[in-house]
């Protein structure tokens, strides 16, 4: 892997970064050609006291393990607004996908996250991690909306709500490509500089399309909660 990164304050209120990785992979793990995987893009956020304004663009070209070209792009964009304790906004990730596949497949139009969180942007419920499989290469939409609240310095609830839907469909995928809605609420407690406390419980209501491509087996509710204590002690100070 190969990256350079640059960045430039305008201003006290607005960053830009330009970046750019090339990721090498070889075809098998017996050979030595590798092909080389570029992505460039660009990445800007805006604040002030209220507003708060980001997005990013990356497009990738080159060629994939297999040798294909590659045309690919991602496009993210988040606005929010905070009043008093409460901030309120909306974003979208979309990551271009294949409408062709197989022998019929000229150019791979899939984004790849490379060593991106699937995690933090996908729902915390992790239908969404390796998207050749999760999408059947029709790569994926989210559309989302959330609310922090903060009661105090110590204490503040989260939630986040997603659309997902399929950037393309192909042979492999249904013709619809709504996905579903998830719901994520996360309450979270730093009781010490050093420790915190964190409560969440998720869930999905998948569309037909979703249940189709991931095989879910049942039309019971997916949900999950979870339970997180994260202490980060200070072990050596001078």
């Amino acid at each position: 892997m190969n990256f350079v990164w640059l960045n430039r304050n305008l201003n006290d209120n607005l960053n830009f970064s330009l970046k750019h990785i090339a990721s090498g992979v070889t075809e098998t793990d017996t050979t030595n050609t590798i092909h080389f995987r570029q992505t460039s893009g660009i990445y800007s956020e805006y604040k002030n006291d209220n507003l708060s304004v980001s997005g990013n663009v990356y497009y990738q070209y080159g060629k994939n393990k297999t040798g294909t070209n590659i045309s690919a792009y991602l496009i993210d964009a988040d606005v929010s607004y905070k009043i008093s304790n409460l901030t309120s906004g909306i974003g979208v990730d979309y990551l271009s996908g294949n409408n062709k596949i197989g022998t019929d497949l000229k150019t791979d139009n899939l984004f790849d996250v490379l060593y991106g969180s699937r995690h933090q942007y996908f729902g915390y419920m992790d239908y969404f991690r390796n998207f050749p499989s999760h999408t059947n290469q029709g790569g994926l939409a989210d559309y989302y909306f959330y609310l922090d609240y903060k009661f105090s310095k110590s204490l503040s609830v989260r939630n986040i709500g997603h659309c997902f839907r399929l950037a393309q469909t192909n042979p492999t995928t249904p013709s619809d490509k709504n996905l579903g809605f998830e719901n994520d609420l996360v309450l979270k407690y730093k009781f010490e500089d050093w420790g915190t406390l964190e409560s969440g419980y998720a869930f999905i209501v998948p569309a037909e399309s979703l249940k189709t491509m991931q095989g879910v087996p049942n039309e019971k509710l997916q949900q999950f909660f979870f339970l997180q204590l994260t202490i980060t002690p200070t072990l050596f100070k001078q």
